[in-house]
């Protein structure tokens, strides 16, 4: 993935092409996540998946919110799975991923499949 491997933080560019999704729930995108939990980067990892909506032209940055729902910065994010099969069956949400390494933030690079 080109997006860099640079922590992101208060003024770090990330990157996704302006491009469109299509066929959601087919695995149409790559993507870079990371995931933060108070103090720290928990874990990361690339896979493709399958993105609904319109991609973004940076990262897409998520957090948990106090009532326990994942909250995103893009009001465009529709749906976010990592591991897809490209049958479109499969895979897990983001945020179940991220809940699964007890993560309190994530950061979600995405470039379309090619």
């Amino acid at each position: 993935m080109s997006a860099h491997e640079d922590t992101p933080g208060e003024g770090v560019e990330c990157f996704a092409p302006p491009v469109s999704a299509s066929a959601p729930r087919q695995p149409n995108v790559y993507f870079r996540v990371i995931v933060y939990d108070q103090d720290r980067r928990v874990d990361s990892g690339v896979t493709r998946g399958s993105w609904e909506g319109e991609l973004p032209r940076s990262c897409v940055r998520g957090y948990l919110a106090r009532n326990g729902a994942w909250k995103y910065d893009d009001k465009r994010v529709r749906s976010a799975r990592l591991d897809t099969r490209f049958d479109g069956s499969g895979g897990v949400s983001v945020a179940a991923w991220a809940d699964r390494r007890h993560g309190t933030r994530v950061e979600i690079f995405v470039e379309p499949l090619v």
